[in-house]
């Protein structure tokens, strides 16, 4: 299931990022080239590094999501600890545990 989340939420954070990409590709396309007809090295250069730098969303995404996946057993594990404490104390505050409290003085 998280894993399909996972995916899920790459598809829409790509979907997001390609219509400014898309649309800056065709303006230097379209433009760029109309108007500066010397510079078509420098614009397919720029084209290609900012297509390469879009499709690095998805490596960079997956590395971090199964960063958050190794770690989503101890941060449970921690969570739950941490509720079970909470709920030792409370039952520690009301008295209904089998703990007999001694009065030193």
């Amino acid at each position: 299931m998280y894993r399909t989340v996972r995916y899920l939420g790459l598809v829409l954070i790509m979907l997001l990022a390609l219509y400014p990409i898309a649309e800056l590709t065709r303006v230097i396309l379209v433009s760029g080239e109309y108007y500066f007809p010397e510079m078509k090295g420098q614009f397919g250069a720029e084209i290609a590094i900012m297509w390469l730098l879009y499709l690095s969303i998805i490596p960079v995404f997956l590395l971090l999501n199964t960063h958050n996946l190794r770690n989503y057993r101890r941060k449970r594990e921690k969570l739950l600890k941490n509720s079970m404490r909470k709920q030792h104390l409370k039952t520690l505050a009301a008295g209904e545990s089998n703990i007999i409290r001694i009065n030193y003085s």
